[in-house]
């Protein structure tokens, strides 16, 4: 763009020259004929559409060249915002596979911690089934033993009182 602008001044400076030129002899010859002097002012007014054109690019160039400018600043802005960002990516990253690796952990820990529960667990149930089970056979045994008693019980009132009589 810059070489494009450049080149476009150096045409307009050239066009510029030429225009002085012309006009110039634009003034010697003004004493000629009416129709080379028109046909001057032709040539000089077709260098003055030739200058403002030139000049009219230049601004578009110049306009450009900034809207170029303006691009390249906002490019660079949002190439520096990406490397922030990619770089909080890749600690978040890490962060997760950290805490991955973490919760696997836990998580080994948690199983082996269920599995030991569950024995114990299942070792006090059957501990709860056999204690159940001796209560109940003791509770029979101790009803078989008040039976017993009240039996032996009612034979010795039985004795007592023959005793007595």
């Amino acid at each position: 763009m810059a070489q494009e602008i450049e080149r476009l001044n150096q045409n307009l400076s050239i066009k510029v020259q030429e225009l002085t030129v012309f006009e110039e002899k634009y003034r010697r010859m003004e004493y000629t004929e009416s129709t080379s002097v028109q046909e001057w002012r032709v040539r000089v007014s077709a260098l003055e559409q030739q200058v403002g054109s030139s000049q009219h690019d230049n601004d578009d160039l110049r306009r450009r060249l900034r809207d170029v400018e303006d691009i390249q600043r906002k490019v660079a802005e949002y190439e520096n915002r990406i490397a922030i960002m990619s770089s909080e990516i890749e600690r978040l990253n890490s962060t997760l596979r950290s805490n991955a690796e973490d919760f696997k952990s836990w998580e080994v820990k948690y199983h082996n911690l269920e599995q030991d529960y569950g024995r114990k667990i299942s070792n006090y149930e059957q501990q709860i089934r056999t204690l159940t089970q001796e209560n109940e056979e003791l509770k029979r045994q101790g009803s078989n033993y008040n039976e017993e008693l009240k039996r032996r019980n009612g034979e010795l009132e039985a004795r007592l009182i023959q005793m007595s009589q």
